[in-house]
């Protein structure tokens, strides 16, 4: 059965449950976790332009727009998160500020905000996220696998947020340059 979430307002068609599942099947790019897909803004304009103006216009309810970046597509949960990453071009790993999520058949926006806190998600793999079409693929992928052969994905559960990453980098004597991936104290000498 089909939740309509009675958005949005346009002559598209309702996002329903199972348009989004449609969608997600559908799309060629994406950082698939589970039954979930993360994608970017720019990727999802390219590959389901229709989806992306069904999001928007969700994002955009009740004249309180949110600004977002990355999309999360839930599918078997009945769920979308509009993520916010601020620099996600320019930040090797940026954390998240923001994050609306919306459940279908609930007409029911929730926001929560991480700016304040001190140990925030961070996004890997970017390159998943924007696609090979994107300008800045090749510079996401060269960076994932530099840290593909450091190790640094070894222990998954630990790195998904800034201070479990700190870690990891220092631990292997590491830090990241300019999306390149660097011996601590040399900045130009890339691993």
């Amino acid at each position: 059965m089909a939740l309509d979430t009675g958005f949005p307002r346009s002559s598209e068609p309702a996002l329903t449950a199972d348009r989004l599942a449609d969608s997600v099947s559908h799309l060629p790019v994406g950082k698939r976790v589970g039954g979930e897909i993360y994608i970017h803004r720019d990727a999802l304009a390219r590959h389901d332009p229709t989806l992306l103006r069904l999001v928007s216009d969700y994002a955009a309810d009740e004249g309180d727009p949110f600004d977002w970046n990355v999309c999360k597509l839930s599918p078997r949960r009945c769920r979308f998160s509009l993520l916010l990453y601020p620099c996600f071009r320019e930040r090797a790993h940026p954390a998240l500020a923001a994050a609306l999520t919306a459940d279908f058949g609930q007409e029911v926006r929730r926001v929560r905000r991480y700016s304040d806190r001190g140990n925030r998600p961070i996004l890997h793999r970017k390159e998943l996220l924007v696609g090979a079409a994107d300008p800045d693929y090749q510079r996401f992928a060269a960076l994932t696998q530099q840290e593909e052969r450091a190790g640094l994905f070894d222990s998954p559960s630990i790195i998904g947020h800034e201070r479990g990453w700190a870690v990891q980098l220092e631990r292997r004597g590491l830090s990241i340059h300019d999306h390149r991936l660097c011996h601590v104290g040399d900045g130009a000498k890339q691993r």
